[in-house]
């Protein structure tokens, strides 16, 4: 299981920051309910999941909605060290690297799940 505190080790490892680690797991649980509003929930949320209200807290132990795609966490906090550290040309980069990554997940989701207002014809 993914945890918000392998995802900020990990981005932490990349690219060592002044960042506390509060403020990053503030910023995986705005992922996450980004995810949750673009992603999951125009599918209905069918396995019934949510954001994580321990991830808010700041919980390290929190668990994070994509799982299976760590680099999207990582990618994430990397753009947002840049953009917090006011490295607007390297926020740019990162920020293309994560959105590269969003849309890899969502369509990923979105084969994965069907939609929950499709109409079928026979």
């Amino acid at each position: 299981m993914l945890t918000a505190e392998s995802a900020v080790t990990r981005a932490d490892e990349i690219k060592p920051n002044g960042i506390g680690a509060a403020c990053k797991y503030e910023l995986l649980y705005e992922l996450d309910r980004r995810i949750m509003a673009e992603v999951i929930g125009p599918r209905g949320n069918p396995d019934g999941v949510g954001a994580s209200p321990e991830l808010a807290s700041g919980d390290p132990s929190a668990p994070l909605l994509a799982d299976g795609h760590p680099g999207l966490y990582v990618c994430w906090l990397l753009a947002q060290i840049d953009l917090l550290n006011g490295d607007l040309a390297r926020y740019a980069n990162s920020r293309e690297v994560f959105n590269e990554a969003f849309d890899s997940f969502r369509n990923e989701y979105n084969r994965t799940h069907s939609s929950r207002n499709v109409k079928l014809r026979y």
